[in-house]
């Protein structure tokens, strides 16, 4: 990577580092984009003993330089009704152990689930007791306006948890896979506006999964009219509300800063997939991104764009996917600041 690549990345990285576990990989929803294999079940055979370890080693080369840490734990889905209370305390166990190695640092732990259960005193109960340990904590969530499994009662539920856990979820995260902005572009979803209304929304890029992507991986264009319909109906959601008033901005993509421990215990930064080569413009690593984000930021013109400090980039790993349709006539998002501009 260029000196020049090296500085802009450094420069515009979150200074939080992030840790993403993934316990297991089983589910109660299916979606059609979801790259897990939800066959996986439960906490047999990946003890979460060995993904502490795997924690212990990562924060050792990291703590004298950083302060602020995220952990993020998710499944799969860690809140099913069909497991036992024990499994809570495994969880607890995981956190406290965790944050016992960040003493004296900034630290937030996360909870993602789809909020598809109904017992769902027993989860309050389990963050509040975390909450009672000064352990800062919070649920998140998400959302999909196209390819997500569920069915009317699921979605019922899924409302009524949102209610229920209000002053405990800190997010909801939205794919921005091409059917999902097909399908946001046009018409508005009454239950996504109750999302807007009341919690935080994130917006993701999409990440290559090997099932489908030819399905939903968007094309540039595809980008650009997603970003142009956030500013315009939801300018106060993630990252559009920066994009549109901070002069400076960091990248969307925290891979360089991160460790993605995967249901089986691998260990990469996001493309813990086993990708096929032949499917990029360069050879994927587990280990960085910096080879792609200097395609991408050559390919882009971004070296000399006017919008580099307030931009967001995009996911190097989706920009470097191959079958990626490239159909605007200039960067999708030097358009996109251009038209909001």
């Amino acid at each position: 990577m260029s000196y020049v690549t090296k500085k802009i990345l450094s420069k515009k990285h979150s200074n939080t580092i992030e840790i993403e576990i993934h316990l297991f990989e089983d589910c109660n929803l299916s979606c059609a984009f979801c790259c897990q294999d939800h066959s996986m079940k439960g906490l047999t055979g990946i003890t979460i003993n060995e993904k502490y370890e795997l924690v212990e080693s990562y924060i050792a080369k990291k703590t004298d330089s950083w302060d602020s840490f995220s952990v993020n734990l998710m499944g799969g889905e860690l809140f099913q009704d069909q497991y036992s209370d024990d499994w809570f305390d495994e969880y607890e166990s995981l956190v406290l152990k965790i944050n016992s190695l960040l003493i004296g640092k900034r630290v937030q732990f996360n909870f993602t689930s789809n909020l598809i259960f109904e017992k769902r005193e027993r989860v309050l109960k389990f963050l509040n007791r975390l909450k009672e340990l000064e352990i800062k904590v919070s649920l998140q969530t998400s959302f999909d306006f196209a390819g997500r499994s569920w069915n009317e009662e699921q979605k019922k539920t899924f409302k009524s948890n949102l209610d229920y856990f209000l002053n405990s979820i800190t997010s909801v995260s939205v794919t921005l896979h091409k059917l999902s902005i097909h399908s946001m572009l046009k018409k508005r979803d009454h239950l996504f506006e109750y999302c807007y209304e009341n919690f935080p929304i994130n917006f993701d890029w999409y990440v290559p999964d090997l099932k489908n992507s030819n399905i939903f991986h968007p094309s540039d264009k595809d980008c650009k009219q997603a970003l142009l319909h956030l500013a315009k109906y939801y300018p106060r959601s993630h990252p559009i509300k920066d994009y549109l008033e901070n002069e400076t901005n960091d990248i969307q993509c925290c891979s360089e800063n991160r460790i993605l421990i995967a249901a089986d215990n691998s260990i990469s930064n996001c493309q813990y997939l086993d990708y096929n080569p032949k499917n990029f413009l360069g050879l994927p690593n587990k280990n960085t991104v910096s080879e792609m984000a200097e395609r991408f930021l050559t390919s882009q013109g971004c070296l000399s764009c006017e919008n580099l400090d307030r931009c967001g980039l995009y996911c190097f790993v989706a920009a470097d996917f191959a079958s990626r349709q490239r159909d605007t006539v200039d960067c999708f998002l030097k358009e996109f600041y251009s038209e909001v501009d």
